[in-house]
């Protein structure tokens, strides 16, 4: 096995097809890289757990109709359009130096190949729903709803006990309760910064991620804006906004 086309990658994904209108995915659960792409690798096979949500693929194994992709999200990340489904600086990899040089060309060009087979073979899927069923809901799960998120966490460290926390992606936290307040204080912190910046006469994500999110580069603020989005939601159904 060469690596000199998408075929050459293994597997791809898993379709499961079955009745009803809902359809499960586990988008980052692969782990699995084409060998062209693995000889370019700088990172660890354990470094790169520490964004790929392994396991993931298990929960949905029980909806009729499911898609797990077995491509790391370090080969091309299937929860990023084409212009950036393959990281080419640490900004776009949460700080990680993914590459021992930058990925030729005709590398990314057959990454981003399969990439789009992906979302053609979505695509057909998802019509076929929708030629079932007269209407469906995308859930958009890498935020979801932000005080579901944040009660989730204060159950999590109301529990007794607490040893270990096994993530749906990265390595175990040894620390539970200081890792739980860690993101507890971050989410509450940015919610503050977004309200002062809706009082102070922002009107659109856009707006605030300019404002708030100065510690993060530009390239990822696609990403911020859902982000804000989510806290506003919580904010509106508050009664804070």
């Amino acid at each position: 096995m060469q690596g000199n086309n998408p075929g050459d990658a293994g597997r791809w994904w898993t379709v499961q097809r079955g009745g009803g209108p809902v359809v499960a995915t586990a988008i980052h659960d692969g782990h699995e890289l084409r060998p062209e792409v693995a000889r370019l690798m700088r990172i660890s096979e354990d470094e790169r757990l520490r964004e790929e949500d392994p396991f993931t693929g298990h929960a949905i194994l029980d909806v009729p109709t499911h898609i797990i992709a077995h491509r790391s999200r370090f080969e091309f990340d299937l929860n990023r359009g084409p212009e950036e489904a393959v990281y080419q600086t640490r900004e776009q990899s949460w700080g990680l130096d993914v590459w021992k040089e930058p990925p030729p060309a005709d590398l990314v060009k057959r990454s981003l190949a399969l990439h789009a087979a992906y979302y053609a073979m979505l695509g057909h899927v998802l019509q076929a729903i929708a030629d079932s069923h007269e209407r469906f809901v995308l859930i958009d799960p890498p935020q979801g709803n932000m005080r579901n998120y944040l009660q989730s966490l204060e159950r999590m460290r109301s529990l007794p006990g607490l040893t270990v926390l096994l993530g749906g992606h990265g390595p175990a936290v040894a620390t539970p309760y200081q890792k739980i307040d860690e993101y507890i204080s971050h989410r509450l912190e940015r919610e503050q910064n977004i309200l002062a910046a809706v009082r102070a006469g922002a009107t659109t994500p856009k707006e605030i991620v300019e404002r708030v999110y100065t510690d993060v580069s530009p390239k990822a603020y696609g990403m911020a804006e859902r982000a804000v989005l989510a806290h506003l939601e919580k904010l509106h159904d508050e009664g804070r906004i």
